[in-house]
């Protein structure tokens, strides 16, 4: 019976796995689908010299009028089964439940082959999307 009780309760914690973000990213790390969903709760800086990369089939949830600030780089290349998504985490989300992506600090022009890689992502209920900022050049 004890054998039963400690297998339910490592499958109830990892069928409701999530991880929660705020603040700054200092390192570079890998967003897996085992921590998957990914709730941003606030403004959320990926500062330069750090490379998020995320993993197919991960989920990035933001809390309302939440943002992804990029000062670094980003890797997104989900496959054709297993999409990765950028969301609101609200129930019922309609568009500009959330702030988007803002690219800072671009290297090349508009910096979308250096900062900003994506496949098979999909972005929904921003106010927009991915925003390349370039008045930071």
């Amino acid at each position: 019976m004890k054998v039963f009780l400690l297998l339910l309760s490592i499958l109830a914690s990892v069928a409701y796995a999530q991880t929660n973000l705020s603040g700054g990213i200092y390192t570079s790390q890998t967003w897996t689908l085992a921590g998957s969903p990914y709730i941003v709760s606030g403004n959320l800086v990926v500062f330069e010299g750090v490379e998020i990369t995320i993993e197919p089939g991960v989920t990035v949830q933001f809390d309302q009028s939440a943002s992804l600030e990029l000062r670094g780089k980003l890797a997104a290349i989900g496959t054709e089964t297993d999409s990765i998504y950028f969301t609101s985490s609200q129930s019922s989300p309609t568009i500009g439940a959330w702030n988007g992506i803002t690219v800072i600090g671009t290297t090349s022009p508009l910096g979308v082959g250096d900062q900003v890689t994506l496949e098979y992502s999909k972005g929904m209920y921003a106010s927009v999307f991915i925003n390349l900022d370039i008045a930071y050049h």
